[in-house]
């Protein structure tokens, strides 16, 4: 079956035409006698012809001559040309037609034009225009056909072809909306996205202004963008992707991502707009902004609840904490089962306080409020604070406990000293908490290792079950020891794995039932600076130096619960020469203040009526009370409180329960500052 590019068109020559040559204008010849001339001054006078030109005798349908470019444009020399016929130089299926044609040419009816496939001497094929006609050279007959090569013109065509049907199908296809504007913004074109989007058909926009999709503030200033573009070249809109709002044809408004491409075509200026559809992702960053506002006021909420929590379970344990250690500490020798039931009272006590401030701490840590501040800290001296902090319950098992017993003192790493502090502890208390009576607690310090240093504990306990281990870094998980009678809330070692990895180290362990469990953390090596060396005296608690002076001491503490009262009285009686005034509400407070000038004001913050920070700043607007060191004495714990409560000016910021050694010397660091105060005199209150 024939190519439909085959034509036919009744004209006076053939031609066959060179796709890589522009058409040229046909070689016609009149069908006459040329008696006169040979064919081949015939073929010689054909030479210079643009196109291939070759002799057909009309009878026996041979090849009887052509010229150099139709043999070259075939893959045959001149000479090979006679020995072919009409049906070597067309492929099978152009057979028919080209009999048909040569036949028809024969008895005189037409000649022919059109597109016919040739067949190379190679047996490949391509097309060519060709124009034929009749001539009679010596009374012989001869078909001369003048041939056109256009197979690179008909490939250009049909890659144009394709190209505008994948363009078609993009246009047609894609999910965006494509819409073509003309400089005046007259819509040219509107593919079937833009139909589906904005709810017009093609027919119904094109020719319209583009305005027409616009919703104020747009449809109004949109001329007036094109106009100051096309005189001043300022781009707006054009080169640059923003966020507008579309308009239906119904009415109704939607965002969209429009970007405009200028296109130029010959001295025509165009432009391409490109609009997507966002209304699904700005109700989802709508949701998501409600969720974050959602999880932040959950937060908010969290935190509130934990500030609550802490305060109203420190107020009773201050209470609770702060008569056991008077107790304690009373001169007068309690009995060996009071002393017992004491020792009971304060263990319970610091276990509850250690649960809370653990619960705060991992609030904090998962709220990412936690502020490390990173400096090189000598491990020796925390080792050495930490075991310090551990003696009483080495004692009470009795323990060994062995630092550094791998000789490598001296070790430096880079880290949040407080912090280090709080995981080497946690690690030592656990080691003796799960530990056997009489057993051993062994610290080793290693060298460097990869920029790393680790510390390990290893201990001689009763180890953890290897079906439990891959449990021990999750909250309140106690490996099946809930029941049992060593006290512990389950996230200890959550806060420890969590303050490690935040101070950018790494923790690990390893355990035998039955035989003991060894914990290790590493974190990166540092050296320390000059003059950066710490001791381990100075993160101890000081020294417990009460004051002394001749003139009694006059403490006023205003703070609404009776047993903190009666605690704080019994509290400051233990200290010689020092007085104390108790009042359970601000307002009295306020006037024993202004009456008795005391020396000391301890001020709780949560007081009915009026908060401490009030009362403190009625103190400092009053000449009588301006310059009396105010100490803060509140269950608000939180760091943000403790920040508050330093920024608005107490002396002291003090936290319940009362650790009875620090607030003693506070209390006399105090007193001793205000003598001081004393002897240079300040200028008057501001």
């Amino acid at each position: 079956m024939l190519p439909k590019l085959i034509k036919r068109v009744p004209v006076h020559v053939v031609v066959f035409s060179d796709k890589n040559n522009e058409p040229g204008e046909s070689h016609m010849t009149n069908s006459t006698d040329h008696n006169d001339e040979t064919l081949s001054q015939q073929v010689q006078a054909m030479e210079s012809a643009s196109d291939g030109v070759v002799y057909v005798f009309a009878d026996t349908r041979r090849l009887a001559d052509c010229t150099t470019r139709f043999a070259r444009m075939l893959g045959y020399t001149r000479k090979e040309i006679p020995r072919l016929g009409i049906t070597d130089i067309h492929p099978p299926e152009a057979h028919a037609l080209v009999f048909e044609q040569l036949d028809r040419m024969r008895r005189g009816d037409a000649n022919f034009v059109g597109n016919i496939p040739v067949l190379r001497k190679d047996r490949s094929v391509f097309y060519a225009d060709i124009s034929a006609s009749s001539l009679v050279v010596r009374s012989t007959k001869y078909l001369v056909s003048f041939f056109r090569d256009v197979s690179s013109r008909l490939q250009t065509e049909a890659a144009l072809r394709d190209e505008r049907a994948r363009l078609h199908a993009i246009l047609t296809t894609t999910v965006d909306g494509m819409i073509t504007i003309d400089e005046l913004g007259i819509i040219e074109s509107f593919n079937p996205a833009a139909e589906k989007l904005f709810g017009y058909t093609a027919s119904e926009v094109v020719g319209h202004s583009v305005n027409l999709l616009m919703p104020e503030p747009y449809h109004g200033a949109h001329d007036g963008y094109l106009q100051n573009y096309r005189s001043t070249g300022t781009q707006r809109i054009i080169g640059i992707g923003r966020e507008v709002n579309g308009r239906r044809k119904d009415g109704s408004i939607f965002p969209m991502d429009l970007g405009v491409s200028e296109i130029r075509i010959g001295n025509a200026r165009l432009f391409s707009a490109i609009v997507h559809d966002i209304s699904r992702r700005k109700a989802i960053e709508a949701d998501l902004v409600n969720a974050k506002e959602n999880a932040e006021k959950a937060s908010l909420a969290k935190s509130e609840f934990l500030n609550s929590m802490s305060h109203e379970l420190r107020t009773p344990l201050n209470a609770i904490l702060g008569f056991s250690q008077l107790l304690e500490s009373d001169p007068k020798p309690l009995t060996g089962e009071q002393r017992e039931f004491v020792q009971y009272i304060s263990k319970s006590g610091h276990v509850l306080l250690e649960l809370i401030n653990e619960i705060l701490d991992l609030a904090r840590i998962e709220a990412g409020r936690l502020v490390l501040s990173i400096e090189p800290v000598l491990i020796d001296e925390v080792l050495e604070t930490a075991a310090g902090m551990l003696g009483p319950e080495l004692k009470t098992k009795p323990l060994t406990l062995n630092l550094n017993s791998d000789g490598a003192p001296g070790q430096v790493v880079a880290v949040d000293h407080l912090r280090f502090h709080q995981v080497i502890l946690n690690l030592l208390t656990n080691a003796a908490k799960y530990n056997r009576r009489g057993g051993s607690i062994t610290v080793r310090c290693f060298p460097p290792d990869g920029g790393m240093t680790r510390v390990s504990v290893q201990d001689t306990g009763i180890g953890i079950p290897y079906d439990k281990q891959s449990l021990m870094f999750q909250a309140f998980e106690r490996l099946g020891r809930e029941n049992g009678i060593i006290p512990g809330s389950g996230i200890g070692l959550v806060i420890t794995r969590r303050l490690t990895e935040m101070m950018q180290g790494r923790i690990g362990f390893s355990s035998e039932p039955n035989t003991g469990s060894t914990f290790w953390v590493e974190f990166p090596s540092a050296a320390l600076r000059a003059g950066a060396e710490r001791t381990a005296a100075a993160v101890r608690p000081p020294a417990i130096d009460v004051a002394e002076r001749n003139d009694p001491i006059k403490v006023l503490y205003i703070e609404d619960n009776p047993a903190n009262l009666r605690f704080m009285e019994r509290l400051i009686s233990k200290i010689p020469n020092t007085q104390m005034l108790g009042a359970p509400d601000p307002k009295l407070g306020l006037e024993l203040a202004h009456e008795h000038r005391p020396d000391v004001i301890l001020l709780d913050i949560n007081l009915p009526g009026m908060d401490g920070y009030e009362v403190l700043r009625c103190l400092r607007n009053d000449e009588a009370t301006c310059r009396i060191p105010v100490i803060a004495v509140t269950a608000n714990a939180m760091p943000r409180d403790i920040y508050r409560g330093n920024q608005a000016g107490f002396k002291g910021y003090v936290t319940k329960p009362i650790n009875v050694p620090q607030f003693i010397a506070l209390f006399n660091a105090t007193v001793q500052g205000m003598e001081k105060a004393v002897a240079h005199p300040s200028p008057p209150c501001q």
